[in-house]
């Protein structure tokens, strides 16, 4: 939420935590447990993580 904020996030698409997404107002948040958007990689809570590593893994590779 810091990064919305201050105004990071702005049209991107972001994985909130349920009772987060209405503290978000300039990116768009989902429902999904994980989102990469651009250098964005975000999860829900810390119990999604593992579901963005293989993008985490092909972004360290370049």
């Amino acid at each position: 939420m810091l990064f919305d904020f201050a105004g990071i996030t702005e049209g991107k698409r972001l994985a909130v935590h349920p009772l987060a997404k209405p503290a978000v107002s300039k990116g768009m948040a989902t429902d999904e447990k994980s989102v990469v958007d651009g250098n964005f990689y975000t999860a829900q809570s810390e119990k999604f993580v593992w579901t963005m590593m293989p993008q985490v893994i092909e972004a360290l590779k370049k």
